[in-house]
């Protein structure tokens, strides 16, 4: 009710593509609807899936993707598949849950190939990626200079922690480990505008802020402060950054 949403604090994240209803797209094996936003490099595409091995579907991107997820429309249990440059292989995935990356079952939903700009390569997995007939929505993300960033990096296991320098200070993030069973976290200046940051929200659990991590946000990216396995254990983690341009001294943008 309006009444029990007013009595609490919320974060609205907002990612705007292109034009409603977007436009076809053959660059790929499937026909897609692709509504991208060439300023921020994102594309909402729809599809129906034809249960062919290694077909492939538009994206409609100018860069190659760092942050990919695709939902059957058609199952509402059917879980969220994820692709990132983190990943330690293309025949791997993460989905929002608490597991580490896994693989495939008979056939890798990628089909063992990385998204390119142009399309995403399927395999025939049952109601992963390519059910026959059954609809898909993809969310995808290629990194801008200065607006966006995504890749991995390596925990050290230090309160002198791993540094990411993307030239970008963060508006919004997230992490996930993805050695280890262990939630998705999210930070955003709009609830912690001072450092260390130590609240965190969850991608994957329906809780509130909790005290997951400890952080500073910089003006370059993100370094930090903790050994705890969410964000700096010895192990591999990939991000994702949505945030203004670093600037040096003069004002003028400075890159990573």
């Amino acid at each position: 009710s309006s009444a029990a949403l007013s009595a609490d604090n919320y974060i609205i994240e907002c990612h705007r593509a292109g034009a409603a209803g977007g436009a076809s797209n053959g660059d790929g094996s499937i026909t897609s609807t692709v509504s991208n936003n060439s300023v921020t490099d994102f594309s909402i595409v729809q599809y129906t899936g034809n249960g062919s091995s290694g077909a492939t579907v538009g994206l409609g991107l100018a860069n190659n993707p760092g942050f990919h997820i695709v939902k059957q429309n058609d199952a509402a249990s059917t879980a969220w598949h994820i692709w990132s440059p983190g990943l330690s292989d293309n025949t791997k995935y993460l989905r929002f849950t608490s597991a580490a990356e896994s693989t495939g079952n008979s056939e890798v939903p990628w089909k063992n190939t990385a998204p390119t700009a142009s399309v995403m390569t399927l395999g025939n997995t049952a109601t992963w990626l390519n059910d026959s007939g059954d609809d898909f929505t993809v969310f995808t993300w290629a990194a801008v200079e200065g607006y966006s960033a995504f890749g991995s990096y390596e925990g050290n296991a230090s309160t002198d922690g791993a540094v990411v320098n993307t030239g970008i200070k963060p508006t919004s993030l997230f992490i996930k480990n993805i050695d280890s069973t262990v939630n998705w976290s999210s930070e955003y200046t709009a609830i912690v505008s001072y450092n260390p940051v130590t609240l965190q929200l969850r991608y994957n659990l329906t809780g509130g802020e909790a005290a997951v991590a400890t952080a500073d946000i910089l003006s370059n990216g993100r370094k930090a402060r903790d050994t705890g396995t969410p964000h700096n254990s010895a192990h591999t983690f990939t991000y994702g950054i949505w945030g203004t341009p670093a600037v040096n001294k003069s004002g003028t943008p400075a890159k990573a």
